[in-house]
């Protein structure tokens, strides 16, 4: 079976870590498109995503910063 969010085959891996990115994104309040989008690019570090948001930054600015 295949997750329509994200084209991976569901229990992998790779399935469960882009899952676990997505939700700290989502938690930190990006949107969904943008949490799953930075979420799928491993080059882009998760932390400073969040921390751009934890320092005050809107989320979407946030999003437009790392992506």
């Amino acid at each position: 079976m295949i997750d329509a969010r994200h084209d991976t085959p569901l229990g992998t891996e790779d399935a469960r870590v882009l899952d676990w990115r997505a939700a700290c994104l989502l938690s930190a309040g990006f949107d969904t498109e943008a949490a799953f989008t930075i979420a799928a690019d491993p080059r882009i570090d998760l932390h400073e995503a969040i921390g751009l948001v934890e320092s005050g930054c809107p989320p979407a600015v946030a999003a437009r910063i790392v992506l």
